[in-house]
């Protein structure tokens, strides 16, 4: 899964309002960061996921894990199997299955502020940089995601992935920064049917981000 694209995006510039899209004319990169005094640790970061008490029915935890990561989160989105890789940093990571087949991703990564906002216009670049991606007999047609106001800077995609054997499949994304973090929530397997739970979900974990001190 995503998360999330390296290079150099002219620094000082404030982030989009939630939920829209920058101007296409601006990179469509950020800057990696290096982990350092004042950032997030794992422990801190976990504080801001969601668990199962703050899901409706139907829900199971179907995974978790606290290990650092080199990747850039975004750098996949314009893509086929590639990621930018960076210094380690800080990230915490729970994955949910709901009943109906469709799984919730939440990934937390401790990336500075500077580059939390950078990422979010990066991400909201994507379907003007790049609305179609083939390769490696898959394929990735990418479009906005309209949002609900979230509070912070966020970008939404949605994102029809086809797979090797010809399949098709919704995922929906949400790339938020708050303070010194980027949080990426993913709907894998998603449908139109889903999409008002999943952001409903998205505006409780926004909310709960508050609580990474």
């Amino acid at each position: 899964m995503p998360v999330l694209l390296a290079g150099a995006l002219a620094a000082n510039r404030a982030g989009p309002s939630a939920g829209v899209a920058v101007d296409p004319a601006v990179p469509a990169r950020v800057v990696s960061v290096v982990t350092g005094a004042g950032l997030p640790t794992a422990a801190q970061l976990r504080k801001g996921l969601l668990g199962l008490a703050d899901l409706p029915a139907g829900y199971t935890l179907f995974d978790e894990d606290s290990a650092s990561t080199t990747e850039v989160p975004g750098s996949g989105w314009c893509r086929e199997g590639t990621f930018d890789r960076g210094v380690p940093r800080a990230r915490a990571h729970r994955v949910f299955q709901h009943s109906g087949g469709s799984m919730i991703d939440i990934e937390i990564v401790a990336t500075g502020s500077r580059a939390a906002r950078d990422i979010v216009r990066a991400t909201a670049a994507v379907p003007t940089r790049c609305p179609l991606v083939e390769g490696n007999y898959t394929t990735k047609k990418f479009s906005r995601l309209p949002l609900p106001e979230l509070g912070a800077p966020a970008a939404g995609l949605d994102e029809m992935f086809q797979d090797y054997v010809g399949e098709w499949s919704r995922y929906y994304h949400v790339v938020v920064a708050s303070g010194q973090v980027t949080a990426i929530f993913t709907e894998m397997r998603g449908s139109e049917q889903s999409r008002d739970r999943f952001l409903k979900l998205v505006t409780t974990g926004v909310g709960r981000l508050a609580r990474i001190r």
